[in-house]
Parts: C-alpha cells; sequence; structure tokens
C-alpha cells in the first residue's frame, strides 16, 4: 500500500511540475536586474490601484495591456502600459517608463487615437520599424493620417529629449508610402473573451520576464 501511495505521489509532483514549467518564463532579456526592479514596481504599484487586465463586458480594464518596446532607439527596453483609470468604462490612458536614462515616466496621457472615424472608443496602434525601434502611432483618425511618436532628441537641445513625431503617413496623400516594420493594432472595445485571451498571453510574457529578471 505505501509503495502506491508513493507512485501515486511521485505521479502528482511530476504533473505538477509539468503543468507549471512554463511558468514564469522569461521569454524577453532585459538585461538589467535594476531595470526589471523598477519596472516590476512600476507595474504592481499599477495593478494595485487600477486593477489586473480583464474583460468587462466586450471592453479590456485595469492594467490591460503591457509591452515592451525601444523607444529610445538605443537597444533598451521601455515598458508600454495602457490601462484604464476609472474615468472611463474602457482603457483611456497610456504611459511609457524607461530606465537608460535613469528611471522616469516619459509618456502619460490619455488614449484618443480611433482607428474609424465611426468608432465609439480609442484603439492602440504600436509600430516597430526595421531597426526595431518602437512607435506609438496616434492621429484622430489612424486609417486616414497617423503621427508616429517615439522619443527622441528635440531639435536645438541635445540634452532634451520628448515624445514626438517622427514621421506622419496620411492616407489621403497621392504620395505611395512604404513602411517596413510590424505593427500590433489593439481594439480596446468589441472584443470576445477569445480576443483578450490573445492580447493577455503578452502581457504574461512581459511581467513574467520583468518579475524572472527582478528577482535575479
Amino acid at each position: 500500500m505505501k509503495k502506491i501511495l508513493a507512485i501515486v505521489f511521485a505521479m502528482i509532483m511530476i504533473a505538477s511540475f509539468a503543468g507549471c514549467s512554463n511558468r514564469g518564463a522569461i521569454v524577453y532579456d532585459i538585461g538589467n536586474a535594476d531595470a526589471a526592479t523598477y519596472f516590476n514596481r512600476e507595474y504592481d504599484n499599477m495593478v494595485e490601484k487600477y486593477g489586473k487586465a480583464e474583460l468587462v463586458g466586450d471592453k479590456l480594464a485595469g492594467v490591460a495591456v503591457v509591452r515592451f518596446l525601444d523607444f529610445t532607439g538605443n537597444g533598451n527596453y521601455e515598458l508600454y502600459i495602457a490601462y484604464a483609470d476609472g474615468t472611463k468604462d474602457y482603457v483611456n490612458r497610456h504611459k511609457v517608463v524607461g530606465f537608460d536614462r535613469g528611471s522616469a515616466t516619459i509618456l502619460d496621457e490619455e488614449i484618443t487615437s480611433k482607428e474609424n472615424a465611426e468608432d465609439t472608443t480609442p484603439s492602440i496602434w504600436l509600430y516597430k520599424d526595421a531597426t526595431s525601434r518602437g512607435y506609438i502611432v496616434s492621429g484622430d483618425v489612424l486609417t486616414q493620417k497617423a503621427d508616429y511618436r517615439t522619443f527622441v532628441r528635440t531639435r536645438n537641445e541635445e540634452a532634451v529629449y520628448a515624445f514626438v513625431p517622427e514621421f506622419t503617413i496620411d492616407a489621403a496623400s497621392e504620395d505611395e508610402v512604404i513602411i517596413d516594420g510590424t505593427y500590433e493594432k489593439i481594439r480596446l472595445s468589441g472584443l470576445t473573451s477569445e480576443d483578450f485571451d490573445f492580447i493577455n498571453e503578452t502581457n504574461i510574457k512581459v511581467v513574467d520576464s520583468i518579475k524572472g529578471w527582478a528577482n535575479r
């Protein structure tokens, strides 16, 4: 009987380890435990204040989108977070925090960009160019005209940086625009549970990487 119980216990332990083998995996190489600690503190503080990502009806809520993008173009990640601050019934703000030029919030603003003119809620467009530099795409109607904003040195002030448009794409222009890069386009409403799971899958990978590096 003892032998049977031991075998059963061993099988339970194996199944348990197999079930959690992918949890906490470091998918993104942050490369800096101090940066990860800062990102971890920022994320945890926001979750404590606004709640974790969730789908309420067909709308994203809480700290809903967490992504790594290199907005400074120097090879280091900044942390992008989109969240609902409670003033609207959908995710209505986003922020970017960085560490490589000192821990700082380099953007925190209302999300107002809509994919189409008839949309009732905003959309998030994140763009990564061929050099892996990250951009937030913004504009009244993104499919018509959009600014591609990133964190760049401002003109005439070499020591001053700002989140400003580096280029603009006007769909109404007769000039053909060739974009060499990749987009992630996230609707903030009209979502299904499958849509939410797809968005949240990347959230989990980012957060697990942050916490994995922070605990090194």
